[in-house]
């Protein structure tokens, strides 16, 4: 803040940059709000806009009685703007690039229970839970597993996580469970945005749908996503640069993973690093917890507690 007043020297160009960044603030929120009132609280689209218009005609005068005022100090919250705007953008498309180079190739989680049926590998004592961003598909964590050690667990978990757009998810319904062929089970650990995960709390109330699992015979395997930042062809100077810039970030992933409470002595990583494959400008590598689905979900709750699904039974 005192190398920013500095650096505008003078109380009015210090004032430029104040008036656009409030009167922008001002704009976005009414288009915003606009926005919300037709789409979520089903005001339509005409009566949304009649509301707001009011608000947003008299923003508008006051964001371009501000214009003038870019070239004294207001360039600077419109280039702060721009530059967070470029790394969640970049971050977000990475996400979405990633996972297409991940999934492409995921296999149906009941297809491949039923081909592993034909010709059981060796199981061993214990539970193997997998973290995975959708339970439908097989985990790469798990295909590397049963490729390099040749076994399976006795009992085998795979786990995603949906957090809802809404502050707390009850504890009734912090648990979904398809019990599966072959001593398979797909779990959904249900979260509030507001909610602190940890999935070993939360697979311990499993017990109350028939499913007790032991901690210390339990091993949590997970499919980290280490990014590979050489130059791949075709790579753009702005998609370099932006991947580099979130190259670092990667390195978080073990402070996100813990955020689950997944027990670090029990965790086993296994995988490989992915390289970019860069559409124009946009980078395919992000710093995102894979083990978490972070978008908002409407979520139905059900009184039912057991509801058949094609040869498997899910509890919650």
């Amino acid at each position: 803040m005192v190398i920013l007043v500095l650096g505008f020297q003078s109380t009015n160009n210090l004032a430029a940059a104040y008036g656009i960044a409030v009167t922008g603030d001002m704009v976005i929120t009414s288009v915003l709000a606009t926005i919300i009132a037709a789409k979520n609280w089903g005001w339509g689209w005409g009566r949304a806009v009649a509301l707001f218009s009011v608000f947003l005609a008299l923003e508008l005068l006051f964001l371009f009685a501000n214009v003038l005022k870019i070239p004294d100090g207001g360039w600077f919250p419109l280039a702060a703007g721009a530059l967070v705007f470029l790394v969640m953008i970049t971050w977000k498309r990475g996400g979405q690039l990633l996972t297409e180079r991940t999934s492409g190739a995921a296999i149906e989680l009941d297809s491949f229970i039923d081909a592993l049926l034909v010709s059981m590998p060796a199981r061993v004592a214990g539970n193997a839970v997998f973290m995975t961003s959708s339970n439908e598909r097989v985990p790469n964590a798990m295909l590397h597993n049963l490729m390099h050690n040749k076994v399976l667990h006795e009992r085998v978990l795979v786990v995603s996580v949906k957090v809802f757009d809404e502050p707390y998810v009850p504890e009734i319904d912090r648990v979904e469970i398809c019990k599966l062929k072959g001593d398979f089970y797909r779990v959904t650990v249900q979260y509030g945005f507001k909610d602190e995960p940890d999935i070993p709390l939360a697979l311990s109330l499993c017990a109350y749908q028939g499913l007790d699992i032991e901690m210390m015979e339990t091993s949590f395997l997970s499919w980290p996503r280490n990014a590979d930042p050489s130059r791949g062809v075709g790579d753009g100077a702005v998609a370099r640069e932006a991947f580099l810039f979130s190259v670092p970030q990667c390195r978080e992933r073990d402070k996100l993973l813990q955020n689950t409470q997944q027990p670090g002595r029990r965790t086993r990583h296994a995988g490989r690093a992915v390289k970019r494959a860069v559409t124009g400008d946009w980078l395919s590598i992000s710093p995102l917890i894979f083990s978490i689905s972070p978008l908002p979900h409407t979520r139905a709750r059900s009184e039912t507690p057991d509801i058949p699904v094609s040869g498997s039974s899910c509890r919650r």
